[in-house]
């Protein structure tokens, strides 16, 4: 809470009093207009010194409350922005997880067919070794039964 300093208008006259006519031996009745003018000025500032703080203590019981609300908002503030980044925080996550989930998947996939690839080359590779194979195979089989025949025709040739 603030300190006001408060201004005493009795102190103030008699203070101006003692210092200017009591110092200098000179008596001025209180009639005088000159201390009636300063007993006016003294009033003139109690009487603003009360508004014053009749002002302030007014000001004070607002910005208390104007503090309040404030605070609230800010708190309101604070917790949406928290909702906020913990809404962005887990879309962001469940995103990554599903990026990642996919980037697996992908290159499971791509792995595979890699392997997959290789081994259909490595087998049709196979295969037409197996095929030239069976084709030698199969052309010497037919040369020799060309041979067989060539040689029983002659066998029977000379038999007969």
């Amino acid at each position: 809470m603030a300190i006001y300093t408060v201004i005493d208008p009795e102190k103030i006259l008699a203070d101006f009093k003692k210092s200017v006519f009591e110092k200098h031996g000179v008596n001025i009745p209180e009639d005088d207009p000159f201390c009636l003018e300063v007993e006016l000025m003294a009033a003139l500032v109690e009487n603003i010194q009360q508004q014053n703080f009749q002002l302030c203590n007014a000001f004070q019981k607002r910005i208390s409350e104007v503090s309040q609300i404030w605070v609230k908002k800010e708190e309101k503030v604070w917790e949406d922005y928290q909702q906020r980044c913990d809404a962005l925080l887990n879309a962001f996550s469940k995103n990554s997880r599903e990026l990642y989930h996919q980037a697996m998947i992908e290159a499971i996939t791509k792995a595979e067919n890699t392997r997959e690839n290789k081994e259909i080359t490595e087998l049709k590779k196979y295969l037409k070794s197996q095929i030239v194979s069976t084709q030698n195979f199969l052309y010497i089989s037919i040369g020799l039964g060309i041979l067989n025949f060539i040689g029983l025709g002659t066998v029977l040739g000379f038999l007969l």
